[in-house]
């Protein structure tokens, strides 16, 4: 799942390179201007979901989903879409790849300020991608997509992770990512978000699924542990505050002591 991508299953993600920030962004942008052209999928549920021919069954499990995983989603980030998302609904990998560049059988979901865009897949993963998704699209919306760029991976993973329940993280459960945390080396939260090289799973050598579901566990021990810090650090984010400037001045301990305390919490 990097970045702004989803993938359903963790071998989606391997073999492929990690694109720069300067690549994702163009990305985002041509993406952005998709959403626009609403002649590319010919039908829709109301002014929200666009879908392709065939994905008649897809979309309406998007439907159907859509209005909880929104609240979800506002209620992890504490903020509110800044306006409703558009969803398009692709029946064919075909299609999913001409419209987003991406091979569908690689990547799940892809976001964009103004909405997601999600490739075939079965009906409960569906519901996965569309509400981790969503967390991407909402940061979006209130950082633009460069800072959203500039956030850690770590942060803007964990927390679309954790604000959809474990979307995002499905092959790896709670309690094997505890185990890997307790015995073996893994991710470090840094502050800063490198321009071209990004710490996400590729980086620290370990599966998306793992990385994500690490990340979320971290995210929910701040948000269990400190909810007044963790609160003041939402607010800071979403208003469009340098991570490293919001972290710093929400938290009254320093993000080492803070992850040292996460993993003794493990026991």
């Amino acid at each position: 799942m990097p970045d702004s991508c989803s993938t359903d299953q963790q071998s989606r993600s391997r073999g492929r390179s990690r694109p720069g920030l300067g690549f994702i962004m163009l990305l985002s942008l041509a993406l952005g201007a998709c959403v626009s052209q609403k002649s590319r999928l010919e039908q829709n549920i109301g002014d929200n979901i666009r879908y392709e021919t065939g994905a008649e069954g897809q979309a309406g499990v998007v439907a159907d989903t859509l209005p909880s995983s929104m609240i979800r989603i506002e209620t992890g980030h504490q903020h509110a879409f800044k306006q409703p998302p558009v969803v398009y609904v692709f029946s064919t990998g075909q299609k999913f790849e001409e419209v987003t560049g991406y091979h569908a059988h690689r990547v799940a979901g892809l976001s964009t300020p103004a909405g997601l865009f999600l490739s075939p897949q079965e009906s409960v993963q569906l519901q996965r991608t569309l509400t981790h998704e969503l967390s991407h699209v909402l940061l979006r919306q209130w950082v633009g997509t460069y800072r959203f760029h500039r956030t850690p991976v770590w942060f803007r993973e964990g927390l679309a992770t954790w604000a959809a329940a474990g979307g995002g993280a499905e092959s790896v459960t709670v309690e094997q990512a505890r185990r890997v945390l307790r015995t073996e080396p893994s991710f470090m939260p840094n502050l800063k978000e490198g321009t071209f090289l990004q710490k996400g799973a590729t980086h620290w050598n370990m599966s998306h699924h793992m990385f994500y579901r690490q990340a979320s566990l971290f995210i929910g021990f701040l948000a269990d542990n400190y909810p007044g810090q963790w609160s003041v650090l939402l607010d800071k984010v979403h208003q469009g505050s340098d991570f490293e400037l919001a972290f710093t001045t929400s938290f009254d301990t320093s993000i080492e002591t803070l992850w040292v305390s996460f993993l003794e919490s493990l026991g």
